[in-house]
């Protein structure tokens, strides 16, 4: 389409009003503009067959009016705004997200942001970004066996509801007694399709008093991928921090297509003995004892850092492989093994039935830019978490951790000061005119006023008072 033509048709859809369903009709565009992966063709909150309601979280209350809570069980296609900062204690059985067609706009609330505290978000549900919120569940509430929901963001097909098309997009999760991050495709027969951009995934809690750890298993888990009946998983993991996550780096399993792609992992592996007392500790882990489909991998431009352990005296892997059904190919290209610490070795295979690796990618990557390995860390460093030009302290002290190599992983939340106090700020919000009105780019006038607000806190142009509490005065943006 040229650019006369596009703007024409632009001019038409404002002068006739355009639906939900003609704004929609966009899947070129990735819902995270500049973002790459599986999951970004979803029009989350604009997926629907309506232009999606505004809903705005006015206080830090765990339920009822004006709560986060309420917003994200409403109905119908919605996007979620913040009035307000702080930090939300949502209990320890979290929120499910049920309803499709959701954005949550962490971005919007006034510095210093929003932390979700108590329990984890649970999605049940399809067409669902979630942006620049921090998860940090932590170790308190009822004693659950480890096979229980102790997970930060967990993607989970049940109930005939398919969690596909989810983006996590400049989210920082951590202090979960389960898993950081988790995908269990059980059930489906669609393909699921997973992004998770920019984010950091760090301190999932080793054997946290909240959970009860089978004898054998391991724990401080990041990401857990499963994709094993039905369609699988298509699942993209490109520029995030996996930091003090000992275990699940990530692990993948059968069915699962994998994009890794300049990511930087630091200082895993210290819970090696829990399976069988194993001679080796891998970053990144391939684990797919049901044949239910192949598992195809490209691992490329990462950074795989030895951080300060304790280690038990047996060697790092960045890559390692327990067992694959047949077909399965794992692509490595590109990838840093800083050993400064400790040495790290490429690969391990402990069943060598076949060797799954393979010299081309067998995963499409779909124009992805692939960094070069050598400027990875620099910038997984400068663009990851929710709030990269506005950190809380936690997510400083774990970048400055990777940078000086220091940092260990953790039992409790409490071992590194706990949830930091963030002052509950007030920013009344005031919508751009005709917000689902399709621009020039293609995107609608809500979709742009959104984005602005995430070049303010990424560290784009956006002036430094759009990032400041306004006292409750109404500020246009």
């Amino acid at each position: 389409m040229t650019a006369l033509v596009r703007s024409l048709v632009t001019c038409l859809l404002a002068i006739l009003g355009a639906t939900a369903a003609e704004l929609a009709a966009q899947p070129s565009l990735p819902v995270v503009p500049g973002g790459h992966g599986f999951a970004m063709a979803t029009r989350a909150a604009y997926g629907g067959s309506r232009a999606p309601a505004v809903l705005r979280v006015t206080n830090t209350l765990a339920s009822g009016a004006g709560s986060f809570r309420e917003a994200v069980l409403a109905t119908g296609p919605r996007v979620i705004i913040f009035e307000t900062s702080g930090t939300i204690d949502i209990g320890e059985d979290g929120i499910n997200i049920v309803e499709p067609y959701l954005t949550i706009a962490g971005q919007t609330a006034p510095s210093p942001g929003i932390t979700i505290k108590g329990g984890g978000l649970n999605v049940y549900a399809h067409d669902v970004l979630i942006s620049h919120l921090r998860i940090r569940p932590g170790d308190g509430g009822k004693v659950l066996p480890q096979t229980a929901d102790h997970d930060g963001a967990l993607m989970y097909v049940a109930f005939g509801r398919e969690p596909s098309n989810i983006v996590w997009d400049h989210c920082s999760i951590s202090w979960a007694g389960g898993k950081v991050a988790d995908l269990l495709a059980l059930g489906t027969q669609n393909r699921v399709t997973v992004s998770f951009w920019r984010s950091i995934l760090s301190e999932a809690l080793f054997h946290a008093k909240n959970v009860i750890v089978d004898k054998g298993q391991p724990s401080s888990l990041g990401l857990l991928l499963t994709g094993n009946t039905g369609g699988g998983a298509d699942v993209s993991v490109i520029g995030n921090l996996f930091a003090h996550n000992s275990d699940r780096n990530p692990e993948v399993h059968e069915g699962v297509r994998l994009q890794f792609l300049n990511n930087v992992i630091y200082n895993w592996g210290i819970d090696s003995q829990a399976q069988g007392g194993n001679n080796y500790e891998w970053a990144t882990f391939f684990y797919a004892p049901v044949a239910a489909g192949p598992v195809r991998a490209t691992i490329r431009g990462n950074v795989y850092i030895a951080g300060p352990g304790p280690h038990p005296t047996v060697p790092l892997y960045a890559v390692g492989v327990w067992v694959l059904p047949p077909g399965s190919q794992i692509y490595m290209a590109d990838n840093i093994r800083d050993e400064r610490l400790q040495q790290v070795r490429e690969y391990f295979q402990n069943r060598r039935m076949f060797d799954p690796r393979v010299l081309t990618s067998p995963v499409p990557l779909d124009g992805v830019p692939v960094l070069p390995a050598s400027s990875v860390k620099s910038q997984v460093l400068t663009t990851a978490g929710a709030r990269p030009a506005d950190r809380d302290a936690v997510d400083r002290r774990i970048v400055n951790e990777v940078q000086t190599y220091t940092g260990k992983v953790i039992r409790s939340q409490n071992e590194v000061g706990g949830w930091p106090d963030l002052a509950a700020n007030v920013r009344r919000l005031t919508l751009p005119a005709n917000p689902h009105q399709a621009t020039p780019s293609g995107y609608t006038n809500l979709e742009a006023w959104l984005h602005a607000f995430s070049a303010a806190v990424e560290g784009g142009t956006a002036a430094p008072a759009q990032l400041a509490a306004s006292n409750g005065r109404s500020r246009p943006w």
